[in-house]
């Protein structure tokens, strides 16, 4: 505060940055040789510690997770190839989601990932050794005529109260929507499977603390142009900052969010220890760790190791950072 006229330094930090402000008036400078190089070399400690000290962060998708929303499309023989090649276009992310009984257009299809389609198993009872055999059936074809690999799948909630989830992993999924009449955040169960509630009756209010679902069912309409009224709302969402994301980027944040933990173990002059730690019950793959060696000019010969196997990283040029790429962290 200017009223208290009084020199001050202050050091920090401010969540990955450092920050260093001073205020003085000019009389406090006016001293002997011994009270400038304190000052000095105060100064100087407070640069070398923002400069020099490490920091390690794993890759945390922050920026995509306010206001997320998740595009889905429900299949039917109203949707046309042209609305996903659009939308691909403009960038949105969408998510096919369809009933195993009900025969699917392969031009619709080869648009898709694996890991976009939703199985729609609500009328499945997941039980029923037929059932059971019937979606074994349909994935083995998609796998055969397609290559997919369906990790997704839409159910109730009383299949999901009345059910092991270690029967669900057999079929591998992964990820388990469930219908809701309210949207909420992820849960990891134990065996690796996320179940975000599925509920596409909302108003879309700005948050960060759940993660909201649009979903565009597909009409005949000879009079209006219903595909055009979906990329005037979804530019609408886009404009006013609201992300949308997709499933697998949301099972990523998640698992980063909570189970992952790193720090710097040890500094030794030429090197930097890591640690890091796999919380999950499951595998985690494809995570990229941050580490800022706290210097103006990364240096060019680096070798990064894990169990004296090497690993790949490259430099994020905008930090300054290494990203070190890593791959099977076992629970």
């Amino acid at each position: 505060e200017n009223g208290l006229n009084k020199s001050a330094i202050f050091r920090g930090t401010i969540n990955n940055g450092r920050f260093l402000w001073t205020g003085f008036g000019i009389d406090d400078l006016v001293g002997g040789k011994e009270d400038n190089l304190e000052f000095q070399g105060f100064i100087k400690s407070t640069i070398d510690w923002m400069d020099t000290k490490p920091d390690v962060r794993l890759a945390n998708f922050t920026d995509q997770f306010l206001s997320p929303l998740i595009l889905t499309i429900k299949y039917n023989n109203a949707l046309e190839p042209g609305i996903i090649d659009v939308l691909q276009s403009k960038k949105f992310t969408s998510h096919l989601i369809v009933d195993p009984t009900v025969k699917i257009s392969k031009e619709i299809l080869s648009r898709f990932n694996g890991d976009e389609i939703i199985l729609d198993l609500s009328n499945f009872n997941l039980r029923d050794k037929y059932f059971s055999n019937s979606i074994k059936k349909y994935l083995d074809a998609l796998k055969l005529e397609y290559g997919l690999d369906i990790e997704t799948i839409l159910v109730d909630q009383f299949v999901i109260d009345s059910i092991d989830e270690r029967y669900l992993r057999e079929f591998n999924f992964d990820k388990v929507l469930v219908h809701s009449q309210v949207c909420g955040l992820p849960e990891i169960g134990d065996n690796g499977l996320m179940y975000i509630a599925f509920a596409d009756n909302q108003k879309y209010p700005k948050s960060n603390n759940e993660i909201q679902f649009f979903n565009y069912t597909p009409k005949i309409n000879c009079e209006e142009n219903t595909e055009d009224d979906l990329l005037a709302d979804l530019n609408l969402f886009s404009s006013q900052n609201y992300n949308f994301i997709s499933l697998s980027a949301a099972r990523d944040w998640w698992i980063i969010k909570n189970n992952l933990k790193c720090e710097i173990k040890y500094l030794l002059e030429n090197s930097i220890e890591l640690f890091v730690s796999n919380n999950n019950s499951v595998e985690v793959n494809n995570i990229k760790l941050f580490l800022n060696a706290g210097r103006s000019s990364m240096p060019k010969n680096v070798s990064i190791t894990s169990n004296n196997k090497l690993l790949d990283y490259d430099y994020e040029n905008s930090s300054g950072a290494i990203a070190i790429n890593l791959d099977k962290l076992y629970p």
